[in-house]
């Protein structure tokens, strides 16, 4: 039960979750226009102009792994916070 509301936490918060499905209290972090969202055009971006610097018409799938690989590590990490959160966290 728990690992099953700490996915639903991280998908709503990475605005993954439609929004029926989403977590009351939890924001969307990708919301248009909101600080992830901006970041996340900022990578494209920049993985745009990595692409055309280099030559490449398709996906580069150096590029590719690397922007995976993060996503994948971010993943892990929110998802240990959340554990450390219940472990730590105080009820109130």
């Amino acid at each position: 039960m728990e690992k099953m509301l700490m996915e639903a936490v991280h998908d709503t918060l990475g605005g993954i979750r439609i929004p029926r499905e989403r977590i009351s209290g939890v924001e969307d972090l990708f919301v248009p226009g909101g600080e992830c969202d901006r970041l996340y055009t900022q990578m494209l971006d920049a993985y745009e102009r990595l692409r055309i610097r280099l030559g490449v018409e398709e996906e580069d799938l150096d590029v590719e792994n690397i922007i995976s690989s993060l996503m994948r590590i971010e993943g892990c990490l929110s998802r240990r916070m959340y554990h450390y959160g219940a472990l730590f966290g105080k009820k109130e």
